[in-house]
């Protein structure tokens, strides 16, 4: 298969003459290892920071709310009444930023397990870096405008979840499916 530039699969159809071209091409007639991974796990790491900070986007939208209640008393009861203001955005709110954080704890080892694994696929892998990290993207997008949706009412979070659900199944799907090819591999490998 053919890899984009700075990307490897780890099996690799370039010639030898291909080989050496690029490296004479780069200057120092090797490559850099270090590199090399940052561009491979670049998507991963977009994606982490995205996700990080819509989980703290989510923090900071219920603070808005909760101080803008002039007798909000530290530290935060969300058991008591007198905590909460009389819609219940105190308490939807702190629900759906500490459930952004849950998430967060399943989402974000599996999408590097993607980017680890899900390249190792057969005829798609050279894509599937950059899947993950739109895949990720598109999980922060929702989880984003997940808090803000719940905090409004319990109706209008559906959609933000939904979505967010479905990337989230996808990253796993994609990881799942290279770690199992990867498994699939090596024991083929093993045997023949």
């Amino acid at each position: 298969p053919t890899t984009l530039p700075g990307w490897s699969t780890g099996a690799s159809s370039h010639s030898a003459e291909e080989k050496a071209a690029a490296a004479a091409s780069s200057g120092s007639g090797s490559r850099d290892p270090l590199a090399e991974l940052q561009m491979l796990f670049l998507p991963c790491a977009v994606g982490t920071f995205a996700i990080i900070a819509s989980c703290v986007s989510g923090i900071y939208a219920v603070g808005a709310v909760r101080y803008a209640d002039k007798e909000f008393e530290h530290p935060y009861k969300p058991w008591l009444d007198s905590h909460n203001d009389k819609e219940g955005r105190h308490y939807r709110g702190f629900k759906a930023s500490q459930n952004c954080v849950e998430w967060a704890v399943y989402t974000l080892p599996l999408l590097w397990i993607f980017g680890l694994y899900a390249p190792s696929l057969p005829m798609v892998g050279n894509f599937m870096p950059w899947t993950g990290g739109a895949l990720s993207l598109v999980y922060a997008f929702y989880n984003n405008a997940y808090v803000p949706a719940y905090m409004a009412s319990a109706k209008d979070r559906l959609l933000p979840f939904t979505r967010r659900t479905l990337a989230f199944k996808a990253i796993a799907a994609g990881a799942g499916a290279g770690v199992l090819f990867s498994v699939a591999k090596g024991i083929t490998d093993l045997v023949v």
